[in-house]
């Protein structure tokens, strides 16, 4: 597994870095997280209204987020452009149990941007970089992101 391995360049989605040194419990927190995270940027970028792959990758609170924000930016004309790079910082694997784990990731969003339906950009200020954190739950047989917590705006990753 490597940062170039997840990347998908079809879609303008780059992992930048993975942490080294994961054991095969984190590398299969990281493959579900980048699925999750590619499945929501390839959504916002298409906007035509297949959730499929979000909804095989998400569950929970983030689930929930994410169709919020979807019909948000359906019922404004909104969608994505432009290059999603992300860093993966740290992978935290069996916390309260082994079947949670945490990632902490860095948003490089600074070649984004929200276009209109005109393909006019929204005006809106997304060109920063961006700390989250993520909670995966494997209770139901595979790894799905159940939550997805904003942690700030950083001057880089």
């Amino acid at each position: 597994m490597t940062a170039e391995s997840l990347s998908d360049p079809d879609s303008d989605y780059v992992v930048v870095s993975v942490p080294e040194g994961l054991d095969e419990a984190q590398r299969e927190v990281v493959v579900a997280y980048v699925a999750f995270d590619k499945a929501t940027w390839r959504a916002y970028r298409a906007m035509d209204g297949d959730h499929s792959a979000v909804e095989t990758t998400t569950g929970g609170d983030a689930l929930a987020k994410f169709q919020d924000n979807y019909a948000t930016w359906t019922a404004q004309g909104l969608h994505a452009s432009g290059v999603y790079r992300v860093t993966i910082q740290t992978v935290e694997v069996g916390g309260a149990s082994s079947d949670t784990a945490v990632v902490f990731t860095c948003v490089d969003q600074h070649d984004t941007d929200l276009i209109k339906a005109d393909g006019t950009s929204s005006g809106r200020d997304l060109q920063h970089n961006y700390l989250y954190m993520a909670m995966l739950d494997r209770s139901s047989g595979s790894w799905i992101v159940v939550a997805e917590e904003f942690n700030g705006v950083v001057d880089q990753c």
